[in-house]
């Protein structure tokens, strides 16, 4: 027998086959004019027969929808994380600046006296 090209069926065509199926006599030759295997067919009968309903495409197509979702929001959270860092490194940076500065102040500051910085020269 010749290898079919996978395909992703639609709902609609699935239960139209299986519908054929059960009125037609040789299966074999449904599962040529459909382009699909016997054995795919009788997967899709049993499915129906035990109460199964088919995927419809839209909820395929949401859950492929969420899974996109889902790597986008994980190239979000990356971006985050760079960006935590990035915040993190500029915040320990101003907090040494501010503390050498509070140092510095008292340092110079006598009892009583104002702490002040030194002043630039224009």
């Amino acid at each position: 027998m010749r290898k079919l090209k996978a395909r992703i069926h639609s709902w609609s065509f699935k239960k139209a086959a299986v519908t054929r199926m059960k009125a037609a006599g040789n299966i074999s030759q449904l599962a040529r004019e459909m382009k699909v295997t016997r054995s795919m067919l009788y997967t899709w009968k049993t499915a129906v027969d035990a109460g199964k309903a088919f995927q419809p495409e839209e909820r395929r197509r949401a859950e492929i929808s969420a899974e996109l979702t889902k790597l986008d929001m994980g190239a979000r959270v990356t971006e985050l994380e760079k960006l935590v860092g990035q915040l993190t490194l500029e915040n320990r940076f101003f907090s040494g600046a501010l503390q050498k500065i509070a140092e510095a102040r008292r340092s110079k500051s006598g009892p009583g006296n104002a702490a002040s910085l030194p002043r630039f020269k224009q």
